[in-house]
């Protein structure tokens, strides 16, 4: 059952626009203002040393903390029901110094197979240079997790929904085997955003986001974010300020303004996503649609499908479908489709088509994705807020009779 609000709260659309802050804006101004200083003065040596003794609000230079990045973290961590947030110059800037933060040299770190693939490069190649051992478990398999644990694990890493496969991880389970081992988790939430899921709710320690996708929604920003309690993201801050990976004040700004309009936008992409999805699966030319809402058709898809509707909201706007015909066919799909764009990314207004095998895996050989279940004519569809009946349109004259 899904857990109890933490606290009495406002609703979500209202903690996403106003500020909740006890002083208002310079200039009665009802927006947060852009502050672009990199350093500020103050009137006195002791003004100064209290201010940099204040290491979670204290602005005394900008790559610890700004104004405008302050405002738009307290948004996000109002939005997410928890005590902190930091935001990043990219998804992977707050992967990697969220990990980094909580592991050192002779600690083992446990990850899900199913995760996005740059975090699989950091985790692979990266992170053991530092001395950190990493082990690889099957995604869902909480058995072959356990056995994992060790020690000296440190922290446990997984996302859910799975890119591109789109599995559902079980997260009061997953709180579970982490209190029970003292091991962290560290989930990445890109593709359900806080407002169709909160881990934090769960039992989870941190949360990592791809800010690039939904949160700002506009594909015209790269960003990362990291949210968590006071005590967790203290070391989040602390470690950001030693790598350097704070965002710019405009990109903050554009930030905030997109998380106003974060629940709407979420609404509008599940309402075309449901649409397409149930589209795809009637259609002849589509062997199977992976989207955490279709109907099921075993056992493990009902579990499945259970488990996405007891802990997210909606099922979220991504799909992945594999066509007859493999890779040639799937090739022949993309480059015939005329509305939905050919892109890397996902989570933006407009929707975006990819081969994972070209994309996401494209560092994996042929027998690893497959192992994985990503066959050669999968694509994966970030469905945006056009007329869902255009979208259609679109994906039936490429896909054909």
């Amino acid at each position: 059952m899904k857990p109890p609000k933490a606290e009495n709260r406002s609703g979500f659309e209202t903690r996403a626009i106003h500020s909740g802050e006890e002083n208002p804006y310079p200039y009665r101004a009802v927006t947060p203002p852009m502050v672009f200083s990199s350093t500020y003065r103050f009137e006195s040596i002791g003004a100064m040393l209290e201010t940099m003794q204040d290491s979670r609000r204290g602005i005394y230079y900008s790559r610890r903390h700004h104004p405008t990045g302050l405002d738009a973290e307290a948004r996000l961590a109002r939005m997410e029901g928890c005590g902190e947030a930091a935001l990043f110059a990219s998804g992977m800037a707050a992967i990697t110094t969220t990990v980094l933060s909580r592991v050192q040299a002779g600690d083992h770190v446990a990850v899900f197979k199913d995760i996005y693939g740059g975090a699989v490069n950091f985790f692979a190649n990266v992170l053991p240079r530092y001395g950190v051992d990493v082990t690889w478990v099957d995604t869902n398999d909480y058995a072959g997790l356990e056995e994992a644990l060790r020690p000296e694990t440190k922290a446990i890493y997984f996302e859910s929904p799975t890119n591109p496969m789109l599995k559902i991880v079980d997260l009061e389970r997953m709180a579970e085997i982490g209190q029970r081992h003292g091991a962290a988790l560290i989930f990445d939430n890109t593709l359900a955003t806080p407002y169709l899921q909160r881990p934090l709710d769960w039992g989870l320690d941190g949360v990592v986001y791809s800010a690039t996708k939904y949160l700002c929604g506009h594909s015209d920003m790269i960003m990362g974010a990291a949210t968590g309690g006071a005590e967790w993201m203290a070391k989040v801050h602390d470690t950001r300020y030693i790598y350097g990976g704070v965002v710019d004040p405009h990109s903050a700004w554009l930030l905030s303004r997109s998380l106003t309009t974060l629940a709407m936008r979420m609404e509008r992409h599940c309402d075309n996503a449901e649409q397409i999805a149930a589209y795809l699966a009637r259609h002849p030319r589509v062997e199977r649609v992976y989207f955490p809402g279709s109907a099921a058709r075993s056992r493990s898809e009902l579990a499945q499908r259970d488990l996405a509707q007891r802990q997210m909201k909606r099922h979220g706007a991504m799909i992945s479908f594999e066509v007859a015909g493999g890779g040639d066919f799937a090739d022949r799909v993309v480059e015939r489709l005329k509305l939905i764009a050919l892109g890397v990314s996902l989570g933006g207004i407009e929707s975006l088509i990819v081969e994972p095998r070209y994309a996401t895996h494209r560092r994996m050989a042929r027998e690893q994705r497959e192992a994985l279940g990503i066959g050669e004519g999968m694509l994966r569809l970030s469905v945006g807020l056009e007329s869902a009946d255009d979208l259609v349109a679109d994906l039936e004259q490429a896909l054909g009779a």
